[in-house]
């Protein structure tokens, strides 16, 4: 592999396509159901899935065999759920979740909730770090299947 070329592409791929949906993401109101209860009535959920499914889509669509669906549940919010075949007999999980906490009051001058000024996102091409949760894998995905809120 070229690291290169790679590291461009990563980089390319980061400004053109995942900042301007990052933006696009943070201007909708969408609240955990904790503190929207009538979040489907609201339709933040839906605006944020439809917005991520569009995205995802255009992502993938050049990945041999990859499959993207919304799965629902009555009552529940939607899973957004990619599936992209490797070559090797093992799996690779990666998990988020499309609402977010309430806005607080104390906003600066000019500045709203839902409304980006800068993004801030944590990264080092050197960091000083490294944890291997390979040991834990296992215990973090029966956690998973164990929250009662993701077995539903």
């Amino acid at each position: 592999m070229d690291n290169r070329k790679a590291r461009e592409f990563v980089d390319r791929r980061w400004e053109e396509s995942i900042l301007p949906e990052l933006v696009e993401y943070v201007r909708i109101p969408n609240k955990s159901p904790v503190f929207d209860p009538d979040w489907e009535v609201h339709g933040h959920m839906e605006s944020a899935v439809q917005l991520m499914r569009r995205w995802a889509e255009e992502e993938v669509r050049h990945l041999p065999g990859a499959r993207l669906e919304v799965l629902r549940l009555p009552g529940r919010t939607p899973v957004l759920m990619v599936d992209v075949p490797g070559s090797v007999d093992d799996c690779v999980l990666m998990y988020g979740h499309l609402d977010k906490q309430p806005e607080f009051s104390g906003w600066s001058d000019g500045l709203e909730p839902w409304t980006v000024r800068r993004l801030y996102l944590c990264w080092s091409n050197h960091p000083t770090a490294y944890v291997d949760v390979t040991g834990t894998l296992e215990r973090k995905v029966a956690a998973l299947r164990a929250h009662a809120s993701q077995i539903r």
